[in-house]
């Protein structure tokens, strides 16, 4: 009989343990934050639906600009490598996520969503580049939001630079599309005077110019 009541114990205590553990399950989903933009509102993280990462409520998230001056050759020469061509810098920033002043591991993927001040449409192409502690630099997919803003997907903050490739293509016709543009212009011009000349000036009709055509044949 006491074996039954250890038995009986044992097992209510485990039913209480695992409904308190149950119960405790959705406060830790509402603890965690699922977007935070930073205090100068230039940038945002948050968790796609489909990540298994974690930023508890109450993280810091912070970007602060750094002048594109402090940029090294070395570096500068490092994301030219990464992004194949030559960039040009829209922004360049440190970033962090804190918890109680350590920073927080991610665990999954999150998005970080950037404002620049440039036009990003005016470039081929748009890249996120991530700098590490160590120099390391990675060029992320970037994508373009239909308000401007840009976008990555990293599983780590860090340092970051977005870059633009092939500035200036929407900026306005081509040196080609202007040359033919000018020489249709004046043909069409050309051609009007002369029709104002024959019809006007000098009273002429189809008739006659059909018959000038006539006649050298």
């Amino acid at each position: 009989m006491k074996s039954n009541k250890k038995v009986c114990i044992v097992l209510i205590a485990l039913i209480i343990a695992s409904t308190l553990a149950l119960g405790a399950m959705p406060l830790l989903a509402m603890a965690q934050t699922k977007t935070l933009t930073d205090s100068s509102g230039k940038a945002s993280i948050s968790i796609p639906s489909d990540s298994d990462a974690i930023i508890p409520e109450g993280a810091q998230f912070s970007v602060t600009d750094i002048p594109q001056s402090e940029m090294s050759d070395q570096i500068y020469g490092d994301i030219a490598k990464a992004v194949y061509g030559a960039p040009t810098i829209l922004a360049y920033c440190d970033a962090s996520l804190s918890f109680d002043g350590a920073p927080v591991s991610l665990q999954g993927p999150v998005i970080v969503t950037v404002t620049v001040s440039a036009d990003v449409t005016n470039f081929e192409r748009i890249y996120f580049v991530t700098i590490d502690n160590d120099g390391k630099v990675t060029a992320h997919p970037t994508g373009i939001n239909e308000d401007g803003t840009v976008y990555y997907m990293p599983e780590s903050i860090s340092r970051f630079a977005v870059v633009g490739i092939g500035e200036g293509v929407n900026e306005g016709p081509s040196a080609g599309t202007i040359v033919g543009l000018i020489v249709g212009g004046a043909f069409i011009i050309a051609v009007a005077g002369l029709a104002f000349s024959w019809f006007v000036i000098y009273k002429k009709t189809w008739a006659d110019l059909v018959a000038i055509f006539k006649k050298k044949r």
